[in-house]
């Protein structure tokens, strides 16, 4: 399934999860600021700073996470916790989805994509990675 599939050296892997995360943020607050401006929340809520810094929290705990499993080693006993570590990250990302889902916030959820696409990206790779290293040392 994955013969073709040449990933990328994990440290680029982890500064695209930081840039995609870093758009994922500005697009949280550009979204939240207009609609506040636009008169969408009421003046007196000033519970905007929530779901920012939960969105922030959020992507720091999951670069931890990433960062974690990227330091474990692709052996065939620790590799699995590569992949779990890679898992729980990308499912802690596309959690941030469905609470976005309403009107007004369509490009909050739209802009989760991007940062759960890298962490994706980042299971498969882990998947490759100990895919190579099992056969090798199974020969």
């Amino acid at each position: 399934m994955l013969e073709k599939f040449n990933p990328i050296k994990q440290r680029y892997q982890l500064l695209a999860f930081v840039a995609s995360w870093v758009i994922c943020y500005n697009v949280l607050v550009t979204v939240l600021n207009i609609n506040f401006e636009s008169g969408l929340y009421p003046p007196e809520s000033d519970s905007l700073s929530i779901p920012i810094f939960t969105n922030l929290f959020l992507g720091f705990f999951i670069f931890l996470i990433c960062s974690l499993s990227t330091l474990i080693p692709k052996t065939k006993n620790l590799g699995i916790f590569s992949i779990l570590g890679f898992t729980l990250a990308s499912l802690l990302t596309l959690s941030g989805i469905p609470e976005w889902l309403s009107s007004n916030h369509f490009l909050i959820a739209i802009a989760h994509l991007i940062p759960l696409l890298v962490c994706l990206y980042m299971f498969l790779s882990s998947i490759k990675l100990r895919a190579v290293r099992n056969d090798n040392v199974s020969e």
